[in-house]
């Protein structure tokens, strides 16, 4: 007779309890031996899923099983050999050969429990490690279930961990396909999923993703406050915070799909798109980097530290070659904001027209939107108001230089969607929607045609 193994694990591990082991472990037995009833089944299944040690105390089992099955089936045919012929008295003792069927029931049960414990242990089994690294330095914070990582000696995220980055960037990479994510300061992200259908959540802040191509039953997506970006394979921007996101394309298109389970809009290179929940997504070329001069037959408004004091109704404070909007927070209807603003004498600043731009040099020293709202008056009677028009830009901590053209500009309370053709502009506000943030504007600049007199 062969050795039976000596060198098997124990079927109960030494980090469960021990009243919960032997229950659990006395399921199994039942399982194996095909006389589990179905309520004690249905315990050992949600054991087998919520517990890893479970699992492996289901495994262990099953391995044992088959292996003293095995020896066992193997001395009951070595006892037959040594008697044989009809009418043989077998010793006392003998056991009797495993009938056909009975035997294939017990290994029936034997590779159902290993079925069921590999299928488990592979379906609620953490394959995530070792997917995603973060590469950042000491001024991001990478938090697990609630306490903060040491991501010297385990750069690897899993799905849940939390990313909070202060000062500089952070990287985020999948380096077996090459997709990466520069995360922006002053951001956060969560890590939904990381395996096949990647899943990145931007509470705010902005990120910068190269997605390399994915293959059937792959993707990788953003999801925001504000709606969804998905892509197969691209070079793009993302910008969020409460309110808005903002999406630009480089390269390859990108799918973005709002909150509220409206359709997706594709976005192609070159556009931007802004998802902000007040209707559907908007689509726009993006600024070129270099813009022509204006022709000279245009008139051209500056107005900047120096210039400041000569207008009226100011709202913001000089210092150095800046114009600061006051700290704390100022109530626009429902919302705080910080903001700056200033009125031509006379109401007349600038003709409203098709060809108007507008350039704002801008700081800010933490993520938030800034819009640019616009008064406007009627064309001949001054002092007659007619509307307000405004355009927004969701922006990053630092220095920023903002281009807006008369399409970007959307009505905001007034008459008419759009302002009169020479509709004269006669007040300016800058605000974002913070009552924390600093906000120092460098310079504005308001160019459009000459009006007719």
């Amino acid at each position: 007779m062969p050795d039976h193994p000596t060198d098997l694990p124990p079927v109960l591990p030494a980090d469960l309890p021990p009243e919960d082991a032997s229950g659990i472990d006395g399921m199994i037995a039942s399982h194996l031996d095909n006389s589990l009833e179905a309520p004690q089944a249905k315990r050992l299944f949600a054991s087998l899923k919520a517990d890893p040690r479970a699992r492996r105390m289901l495994l262990t089992s099953a391995v044992q099983a088959s292996v003293l099955a095995r020896d066992a089936l193997d001395d009951s045919s070595r006892s037959t050999a040594r008697f044989p012929g009809a009418g043989a008295r077998e010793p006392r003792g003998a056991r009797q050969p495993m009938a056909g069927p009975r035997r294939r029931m017990m290994w029936a049960a034997i590779a159902a429990g290993l079925a069921v414990a590999s299928a488990v242990w592979w379906t609620h089994a953490d394959h995530s490690e070792h997917l995603l690294r973060l590469d950042a330095s000491v001024a991001t914070t990478a938090m697990r279930g609630g306490s903060p990582l040491d991501l010297t000696g385990d750069p690897w995220l899993r799905p849940g961990d939390h990313i909070v980055v202060g000062a500089g960037e952070a990287k985020l990479s999948w380096p077996d396909e090459g997709t990466s994510v520069t995360i922006g300061s002053g951001s956060e992200l969560d890590v939904v999923s990381v395996d096949h259908a990647k899943q990145l959540r931007l509470p705010r802040g902005r990120i910068t993703a190269e997605v390399a191509t994915q293959g059937s039953g792959r993707g990788f997506s953003i999801a925001t406050a504000r709606g969804e970006i998905s892509v197969v394979g691209t070079q793009f921007a993302v910008a969020a915070d409460g309110r808005a996101t903002a999406v630009h394309v480089d390269h390859g298109v990108v799918r973005v799909a709002p909150a509220d389970g409206s359709p997706a809009t594709p976005v192609e290179a070159g556009f931007d798109a802004v998802c902000d929940g007040q209707g559907p997504i908007r689509v726009t070329a993006a600024p070129k980097a270099d813009t022509p001069s204006a022709p000279s037959a245009q008139k051209m408004v500056r107005v900047d530290a120096a210039s400041f004091a000569a207008y009226t109704d100011r709202l913001g404070t000089v210092v150095g070659e800046d114009i600061v909007a006051a700290k704390g927070s100022v109530q626009t209807g429902d919302e705080s904001v910080v903001k700056i603003q200033f009125r031509a004498p006379g109401g007349d600043l600038m003709p409203m027209g098709a060809d108007f731009a507008l350039h704002a040099s801008l700081d800010v020293d933490e993520p938030t939107t800034v819009a640019v709202l616009l008064v406007y008056e009627h064309p001949e009677a001054s002092g007659s108001w007619m509307g307000n028009v405004q355009a927004e830009r969701l922006l990053t901590k630092g220095a920023h230089d903002l281009a807006f053209t008369f399409g970007d500009f959307a009505c905001k309370a007034g008459e008419a969607a759009t302002p009169q053709a020479q509709a004269r502009i006669s007040m300016v506000v800058v605000m974002a929607y913070s009552s924390t943030v600093k906000l120092a504007l460098h310079e504005i600049e308001l160019r459009g045609s000459a009006p007719h007199r």
